[in-house]
């Protein structure tokens, strides 16, 4: 039985400045891998550093080691097992709500970090199987990621009154040519139903998703339902890409009367990849609310293992957002300088 295994370290430093200087950050990332056929094993995690004593507490950022994911898999031909902290994005949009039922977001963190970095995942065994033109997922979960916020707000806006039953079931087929998804799934007392489908053009990939949320709790209340549409795309021109997506949803409280809530997300992500540069760019608002972020992101590469680099980020919002909340500690504008290695090892 043929075995192999790496280890790859991610040295990654960054000076970070608004009005003031908001001090420095040091971050370790680790990630681990190996297989011996049908077991294989990953593990991610994040060793940091933040140097601002009082905005570390502030953005509730102790000094340690936490996991990003760590799981052990079994394959058996098209079968795939895997048990512990794992991904679980059901969903290829990146704005809130959708169909991404099993990610909570660090946004204590606030945005400093890559996209991907910013998510928290959950726990549990997860099963996957495919065919030609058909596959299966399913999920068991033992412990459901929640969102983390920095002070004022709680840390956890969901109460710790989590139910333990918690899991679904992702069905993904082709129907004349449009990739379909059709998802039920419960996280604690949030229960999802939705589908999403995609077409492919040779430079376009038009994208829809729509679901339904209803949120329940131990209390006699009534449920709160959160319906949602995005629309998006992935387009491509050579080594440039762009993401555009719309999300439109609203929120119906019968606690409150039988409120509506309606509010219209917009967001565009862009990547550019060349020999060794490298760019990237987000940018969101909420029409109702006001929220603003940009971030712009370039980084060169000199060698296979170094990368420098520098973003610029803008928050904008009311002092009641949480984007609102991001430009208060920050200014607003926020300058950031990284450096970041990039090295391993692997053994067959």
């Amino acid at each position: 039985m043929a075995a192999s295994g790496s280890v790859i370290l991610t040295p990654r430093f960054e000076s970070l400045h608004g009005k003031e200087s908001l001090g420095q950050r040091a971050l370790l990332k680790i990630k681990s891998s190996g297989q011996a056929e049908p077991y294989a094993f990953y593990i991610e995690g994040f060793g940091e550093f933040e140097s601002d004593e009082a905005r570390r507490d502030e953005r509730r950022i102790g000094d340690g080691f936490f996991l990003q994911e760590a799981y052990l898999e079994f394959k058996i031909e098209s079968l795939y097992v895997r048990a512990g902290k794992q991904a679980m994005r059901w969903s290829e949009m990146w704005v809130l709500p959708s169909l991404d039922i099993w990610t909570g977001r660090r946004w204590n963190r606030l945005l400093y970090d890559p996209q991907t970095e910013q998510f928290d995942h959950s726990g549990g065994v997860s099963f996957s199987w495919a065919s030609e033109g058909l596959s299966v997922d399913a999920a068991l979960l033992t412990e459901v990621a929640r969102s983390r916020y920095p002070e004022p707000l709680p840390e956890f806006l969901d109460g710790k009154d989590e139910e333990k039953a918690s899991g679904g079931l992702r069905l993904k087929f082709d129907l004349a040519g449009v990739g379909t998804s059709l998802v039920v799934g419960k996280a604690n007392w949030a229960e999802t139903v939705g589908a999403g489908f995609n077409y492919a053009f040779e430079t376009f990939v038009p994208k829809l998703e729509i679901g339904e949320t209803t949120t329940k709790t131990v209390f006699a209340i009534p449920p709160q339902k959160q319906t949602f549409a995005t629309m998006g795309a992935d387009i491509f021109f050579g080594e440039l890409t762009f993401q555009p997506q719309a999300t439109f949803f609203q929120v119906k409280d019968s606690f409150l009367g039988d409120t509506d809530q309606q509010q219209s997300l917009f967001y565009l992500g862009a990547t550019w990849a060349h020999d060794k540069h490298d760019l990237q760019a987000q940018t969101f608002t909420n029409t109702e609310t006001k929220d603003f972020f940009l971030n712009v992101f370039y980084g060169y590469n000199f060698k296979n293992w170094i990368q420098l680099g520098g973003f610029v980020q803008n928050y904008q919002g009311p002092a009641t957002s949480l984007f609102g909340l991001y430009e208060q500690m920050t200014g607003g504008w926020v300058y950031g300088v990284r450096i970041e290695l990039n090295g391993g090892l692997s053994a067959d």
